[in-house]
């Protein structure tokens, strides 16, 4: 149940982040729109739009020590994805991520570190 409780967080608190750095990379470097990113993310033009104007600023607030583990990521996961590759192709590199940055270890105070 551990190994679900920890997916549950990074899925709350990592995810959220993931999704914003990975849709400004698809619009900054590949001059997509909202509409587009959104469609390769598997997301709605709205979700995008919300993880770019930071209403998801808690989560990404929360992420901000694997800021460039996080930066590196979602620039592969671009990549990825505007070649062609579909989301269950490589969401195995997002479980890579959440192990690195320990997404779902606890302190003693049982706080996300």
């Amino acid at each position: 149940m551990k190994s679900l409780a920890r997916c549950e967080e990074s899925v709350k608190f990592l995810l959220p982040s993931v999704r914003a750095e990975v849709a400004r990379v698809l619009i900054s470097n590949y001059s997509m729109s909202e509409s587009q990113a959104a469609t390769l993310l598997g997301v709605s033009q709205a979700s995008v739009s919300h993880y770019l104007s930071g209403e998801r600023a808690r989560e990404q607030e929360l992420t901000r020590p694997w800021a460039e583990d996080i930066h590196r990521f979602a620039e592969s996961m671009a990549e990825a994805l505007v070649s062609g590759k579909s989301i269950d192709q490589i969401s195995a590199r997002y479980c890579e991520l959440c192990r690195k940055v320990g997404i779902g270890l606890r302190d003693e105070s049982q706080t996300i570190i």
